[in-house]
């Protein structure tokens, strides 16, 4: 899949005069990309993909004595804020929201970045709430299992250091992601 060679209708018709449209949603090429990030039909099992992460998450940090919060709404300036995990144990407070994108170039790293952007405005709320420091993260995941430095730094926030943890989120989103194209 990372090579973009599974048989997806655009890699089968490559070169040829066939049809490459999605044959789900009728909207786009069926890609590898389309299918795991953008389908309309497939909405259900991606948003079941990403929601089996978060558990997966909120578990493993249960375990590690955090208390969370899944999907918390915040009002900040008017805009409604609501990130997938807030977790909390004296001393510190660590938000972290979750996203699964297609591994092309930096789009872990970007998707990192741009959660981060998103959920900054609530460090100043958090910490009159809690008066503990606040880290806020994003934690992407290649919905082919590739795994990049922020997502290692927001399970180290959490002190999860433990890489067969790691390979389980990866293989989640791959399998996650294979049922997706084949089904």
């Amino acid at each position: 899949m990372r090579s973009n060679v599974y048989p997806t209708r655009e890699t089968l018709t490559r070169g040829l005069r066939g049809d490459s449209t999605c044959p789900r949603c009728r909207l786009g090429a069926e890609t590898i990309s389309h299918v795991s990030g953008v389908c309309g039909a497939l909405k259900g099992p991606r948003l079941a993909r990403h929601n089996k992460i978060c558990d997966l998450v909120a578990k493993e940090a249960v375990d590690h004595g955090w208390s969370v919060s899944v999907e918390p709404s915040y009002i900040i300036n008017g805009s409604r804020l609501i990130p997938d995990l807030v977790f909390s144990r004296p001393e510190k407070v660590v938000v972290v929201d979750v996203t699964i994108r297609l591994e092309q170039g930096d789009a872990l790293k970007e998707a990192a970045l741009e959660k981060m952007r998103k959920y900054r405005p609530l460090e100043q709320l958090l910490l009159q709430e809690f008066n503990w420091p606040v880290e806020v993260h994003g934690l992407p995941i290649g919905a082919c299992g590739a795994w990049c430095r922020p997502a290692s730094l927001a399970l180290d926030a959490l002190g999860i250091k433990d890489e067969s943890f790691q390979r389980l989120l990866s293989r989640t989103s791959l399998i996650c992601t294979y049922n997706m194209l084949r089904d």
